[in-house]
């Protein structure tokens, strides 16, 4: 229960830093430069948790989970795909 807390707790920032970004309360490029690889290295490590919690939650509840995070690393991807 602990382990499980301190990730939805890593999570949880994540996602506020996430929604901060999609409202413009967070300076985008400045988040980018700063937090790009934690929130990415958080992405990809726990996306099997998170799959597994949306699971847990079903289709109702699950689907939003960690979305304002999933959202922002999928466009930050895109944006680096195109500018290759």
């Amino acid at each position: 229960m602990q382990t499980r807390n301190r990730i939805a707790g890593l999570l949880g920032f994540c996602e506020e830093v996430a929604l901060g970004v999609r409202t413009h309360h967070a300076d985008e490029e400045l988040v980018k430069r700063l937090l790009e690889g934690v929130l990415k290295s958080c992405w990809l490590r726990f996306k099997p948790w998170i799959e597994g919690e949306r699971e847990v939650l079903g289709a109702a509840e699950g689907k939003d989970l960690y979305i304002e995070l999933e959202k922002l690393i999928q466009r930050w991807d895109r944006q680096a795909a195109t500018h290759q």
